[in-house]
């Protein structure tokens, strides 16, 4: 039985998303992107010795990366480990204090 075959517009972190699960339930994957690499707004551009985080920061929605990460077989914990747990607008969020220094 010939498998059936999908092209995804976009490498971003949708296209992504969609590309391993639509892999991991049988499809051949293949995808197109217009940019030199893949993320999307998950980039990072570098000038002249500087490094400049083109895209969000947080990490939000850990449940939603965790379920993508087992129906591709793995364990997001073990690829990407978090030293805490995370809250995203949680009542019970205790607000923080950061010092910053230089090095």
């Amino acid at each position: 039985m010939q498998k059936s075959s999908v092209a995804i517009i976009g490498a971003g972190l949708g296209g992504l998303s969609a590309a391993i699960s639509l892999k991991a339930a049988g499809y051949d994957v293949e995808i197109f992107e217009k940019n030199e690499n893949i993320g999307g707004k998950l980039n990072v551009m570098k000038m002249e010795g500087f490094t400049f985080d083109l895209g969000p920061s947080i990490f939000t929605l850990p449940s939603m990366f965790e379920a993508l990460f087992a129906r591709a077989g793995k364990k997001m914990a073990f690829l990407l480990p978090f030293s805490q747990q995370l809250s995203w607008r949680s009542s019970h969020a205790r607000a923080r204090k950061w010092r910053i220094t230089s090095s």
